[in-house]
């Protein structure tokens, strides 16, 4: 049940403001899920499918992107977020359906603990690299498509950025760079007409500790 709540919490951010429209088939929004193959993504994607949405999941195995097309109102995008090319090649696809882009959920992240005397510079990179750097490089490539729906673009954050603990100290100054990001971000298109959120979860099980 939890999962469901957080789903639809996470959807707040696209689905309050959109009227019934989406209802019409040849009306459908699209939304671009990052990270969605499992846990946080994989929900919002599931609920965004089942109300309305044509959801572009974004994931990285083959085995997933099978899966996930298999789902009714979901085609499966490769993405790796780290990667230009193949964030390029996703703005691609979805510019080809025709469907244009009513928003973008940056869900992929990872997360490794280690204590910072110890933990690796490659480590915390790492954790950079697709947490903040991620979003950045997607939004940044989606932006033609967002500013053209005046559409919206959301982060799935992590209560980390503001409570520290032991051993996850890299994660969290990741997710708190990620925080700025957006906050800036939305202040710079609001001149657009795209709005720009940011949802901070409680605990969720997930795959994030485990790629």
């Amino acid at each position: 049940m939890f999962s469901l709540r957080f789903a639809f919490t996470a959807m707040l951010a696209i689905v309050l403001s959109q009227s019934a429209e989406a209802q019409d088939s040849s009306k459908t929004k699209a939304v671009l899920v990052t990270g969605a193959s499992s846990g946080v993504g994989l929900a919002i994607t599931q609920y965004l499918a089942g109300h309305g949405f044509y959801v572009y999941a974004g994931a990285r195995k083959e085995e997933d992107l099978k899966r996930l097309n298999t789902m009714k109102n979901v085609s499966s995008v490769r993405l790796d977020v780290t990667k230009q090319a193949d964030v390029d090649a996703a703005v691609q696809f979805v510019t080809a359906q025709g469907r244009g882009l009513f928003g973008v959920i940056n869900n992929a992240g990872v997360a490794s603990l280690g204590d910072l005397t110890k933990t690796s510079e490659q480590d915390v990179l790492w954790q950079y690299d697709i947490n903040v750097m991620g979003p950045l490089r997607v939004n940044r490539a989606f932006f033609p498509l967002l500013k053209q729906s005046k559409g919206r673009t959301a982060i799935i954050g992590s209560l980390s950025a503001f409570l520290a603990g032991p051993s996850g100290g890299g994660y969290g100054m990741s997710k708190a760079a990620a925080e700025i990001y957006i906050e800036t971000l939305a202040l710079e298109l609001a001149q657009d007409d795209v709005k720009v959120g940011i949802i901070d979860p409680g605990a969720f099980k997930s795959r994030a500790r485990e790629i």
